[in-house]
């Protein structure tokens, strides 16, 4: 063979070869951990759900997870929707509510506070509960 016959299919090779190193091989990467993560999952690891909840595994089952979000509180979650498992000192420690700081801080005002010199809400576990506003079966009132 010639070059004169070898240029043309040059191109189509180079482009074969970077959509192989572009796509595929970082595809292949990522379902790798995808499968590694959801090989280790276990009771009493900390997650972070693909719709960004966090909460704690209670079980593990073949197609299903049960989480506890908060006291009292648990979700069951297809498997597939953990998206990593996070270390329980570090998500405590990058969320404003583990730093202690105030709602100023993270640019949150609440209405009214302008008018109110040095208002400044503390935000904390106690605040940010998200059961507070939860009503569960038990405590709704019967229907008649």
């Amino acid at each position: 063979m010639t070059s004169d016959q070898l240029s043309p299919l040059l191109l189509p090779l180079a482009l074969l070869l970077v959509f192989y190193l572009l796509a595929i091989r970082p595809a292949r990467r990522r379902q790798r951990e995808v499968a590694r993560t959801q090989a280790s999952l276990q009771p009493g690891a900390r997650v972070m759900l693909t719709s960004g909840l966090f909460g704690d595994i209670d079980t593990v089952e073949p197609e299903q997870v049960r989480l506890t979000v908060a006291p009292e509180v648990t979700v069951t979650v297809h498997r597939q929707s953990v998206a990593k498992i996070v270390d329980a000192e570090a998500s405590a420690e990058d969320s404003p509510a583990g730093t202690g700081a105030t709602a100023a801080d993270v640019g949150f005002t609440s209405p009214g506070a302008e008018e109110t010199p040095g208002a400044e809400e503390t935000l904390g576990a106690e605040d940010a509960s998200a059961t507070d506003a939860v009503q569960r079966p038990s405590d709704r009132p019967a229907d008649r």
